[in-house]
Parts: C-alpha cells; sequence; structure tokens
C-alpha cells in the first residue's frame, strides 16, 4: 500500500473539533480556533484536518492520530491511509508489513497484525485476513469470525449500472467540408440541428442546449436556435461546471474576464489566467506570477489579493462558527502550505 496523506475536506458537526483548523508555524504544523489563535502547538511535520473525533498528524516520518487537545490516540504508525465507505472514514494503520483497522472515533477496531485489511467492498462493512483466519466488521465496528468463503466476498467490488433512454435531447457531431455541426436526436428533438459552419465546439449543455463554439478563430456561445449568446469575440473560452452559477470564463486582447449567463462583464478583463475550481462557486485568480480567489456566491464578488505561489482547486474545507458557514482554502507560498479563510485571515506564518 502507498502512503496517503490527505486534507479531509468535510463539514464538521462536533463543535468541539469543528473549531480547530490546521496552523503551519514556520515548517510546524499546529491547530488553530476560529480566531486565528493557535490553541495546539505546532510541533507536527504535516497535519490534516478534523473528521469527526480525531486528525492524521505526521510525526518524524510517522503518522498518527490525535484528539481535539493534540494527544496521540494510538502510537504511531509507519502509514495510515484513509478510506471512505458508506458516508465514514476509517483508517488503515501498517507498521512492520502488518496492517489494522480505526474507526473514524478513532478507536483501535483490528489490532495490527494482520496480512491484509479491506474497507468497503460486498458483504460485510470490513475483514481482515492473515494466513488462514478472517474475521469481518460490521458497520457499527463489532469484530466477528469469517470464513474463506466470506473473504473472497468481501473482496469483490460490485460496479452499478442504470439503462434507459436519454431525457434530454443528444447532440451527434458531424463534418462537412472541414466545419463542424451538430444533429440534434432525442425523444424531444424539439431544437434545430447547428449548421457546419464551426471550426470547433468545447462544450454542450445537455439542460440548456447551448455550447460554447469557435468561428473565425474567435470563441462565443451559441444557444439551441443556432442563436448568438456571446458574439464570437475571445481567443480562449471556458466555463463552470455548475448551471447554478453558470459562468464563463474569455480571453480579449490577452487578458481574462468573467461572463454572466447573459454575456455581461462580471469581472473585467484584467487577469493572465482565471480557473474555475471543482466546487464551482470560486476560481482561481492569476496576475502577475501570483494566485488569488474570486468567490462567486455572494450578493457581489469577493476578491482574495493575488500573494499567493499557487492554490489548489480541490473542494475547500467548511467550518461551522456562530451559525454561519465559514470556508477555507488551501494555498501555497514560497515556504510552504497552508489555510486561507474567505475573509483573508491566513492559517499559517512564514519566516
Amino acid at each position: 500500500m502507498k502512503k496517503l496523506f490527505v486534507f479531509l475536506l468535510l463539514l464538521l458537526t462536533s463543535a468541539a473539533y469543528s473549531q480547530l483548523m490546521p496552523y503551519r508555524l514556520y515548517t510546524k504544523w499546529g491547530y488553530a480556533d476560529m480566531t486565528g489563535k493557535l490553541v495546539i502547538p505546532a510541533k507536527f511535520d504535516q497535519a490534516n484536518t478534523y473528521d469527526e473525533k480525531c486528525a492524521l498528524v505526521m510525526l518524524k516520518d510517522k503518522y498518527g492520530l490525535i484528539d481535539s487537545t493534540g494527544k496521540l490516540l494510538l502510537p504511531l504508525n509507519d502509514e495510515i491511509e484513509i478510506y471512505r465507505w458508506q458516508e465514514r472514514k476509517w483508517y488503515i494503520l501498517k507498521t512492520g508489513g502488518k496492517y489494522g483497522l480505526v474507526n473514524p472515533e478513532g478507536k483501535l477496531i483490528l489490532p495490527v497484525k494482520y496480512d491484509e485489511v479491506i474497507v468497503g467492498g460486498q458483504g460485510p462493512y470490513a475483514g481482515a485476513a492473515t494466513g488462514d483466519t478472517y474475521v469481518k466488521v460490521t458497520k457499527d465496528g463489532k469484530v466477528q469470525e469469517a470464513t474463506a468463503s466470506d473473504w473472497k466476498n468481501l473482496k469483490k467490488v460490485t460496479i452499478g449500472t442504470v439503462e434507459g433512454e436519454p431525457f434530454n435531447d443528444f447532440v451527434e457531431p458531424f463534418t462537412l467540408n472541414n466545419k463542424k455541426g451538430y444533429l440534434i436526436r432525442g425523444k424531444g428533438a424539439g431544437y434545430d440541428s447547428i449548421p457546419a459552419i464551426y471550426d470547433a465546439f468545447d462544450f454542450f449543455d445537455g439542460d440548456y442546449n447551448v455550447r460554447m463554439a469557435k468561428k473565425d478563430g474567435l470563441w462565443g456561445v451559441i444557444g439551441p436556435k443556432n442563436n448568438i449568446i456571446f458574439p464570437f469575440l475571445y481567443g480562449v473560452m471556458g466555463r463552470s461546471a455548475s448551471p447554478k452559477f453558470n459562468l464563463y470564463t474569455g480571453m480579449r486582447y490577452g487578458k481574462y474576464g468573467i461572463l454572466k449567463p447573459n454575456g455581461d462583464i462580471l469581472i473585467p478583463f484584467e487577469w493572465d489566467r482565471l480557473s474555475f475550481a471543482n466546487d464551482d462557486f470560486w476560481c482561481m485568480a492569476y496576475k502577475n506570477g501570483k494566485v488569488g480567489i474570486i468567490i462567486f456566491d455572494a450578493s457581489a464578488p469577493i476578491f482574495i489579493a493575488p500573494k499567493y505561489k499557487r492554490v489548489t482547486s480541490a473542494p475547500v474545507k467548511i467550518l461551522e462558527h456562530q451559525g454561519k458557514k465559514i470556508r477555507f482554502f488551501y494555498v501555497g507560498t514560497e515556504q510552504g502550505y497552508g489555510f486561507v479563510r474567505e475573509d483573508g485571515v491566513e492559517y499559517f506564518k512564514d519566516k
């Protein structure tokens, strides 16, 4: 098994743990409260966000789980892998070539003595094997004896399939005289086909039947009747994945901006690059070799200044404080990584 150390991105519900975030002080990690005050000393080499009642940390190339006070719940291990199954996260321990299992609350369920441990699959919730001895673990963490047949079934993975006719119209591309168009097919087929007059298509929305199209070297957006929604003005275009925001990035005269669904300008064309994150409601904004953040789900865009070396596009960490959801973004500086709150408060300190 490979080492796995990921920052868990999860909405926490327990007040005692949901108020703590990893905080990097120079090269070491501790934990800070919602005011940004360091409450668990910065003594770890890496620190994960809390999940239920524990957090994963690294100390001197070993991995452990800590409680809300920073106390180790178990002896350090060579590796700890995190597995999610049925909305819960379990930890597989590895030391000296043997494996064990810890539940989401940090309680040891299986000691580190098995040749193999599996979470998920068919049958029981989890299981372990060593030689010809097998055990299975129920969803509530109870350990039971098992057979070789149980173990074989556990290792199978079920892949679900769904069959049926498409409920939306769909498109079938075609090329004529080196130009591209679309034929509209489907149950309703209520939309016109798109003539082969375009250089390329980059996006099709099955719900709204709009697509980005390139014509004469420039990009725009066309509708289901081949009507022009955005004029062909942009050297590059991109789009957020979620219909909820339905925003577009565009480039004009070498600079990027963001457009509303009707083509109006939301963010002026003054950025070196703009890239939507996996969460859709924010994007990474590049200027003068640095990266900032633009958040879209407020009444007006919220800006975190472009001063970071990098910003990860993974989903943000969300905590609840005084009845409000507070979001944290993961950024990189010249001296390491750390979290920054949506109001710009940084949970790290460089030298």
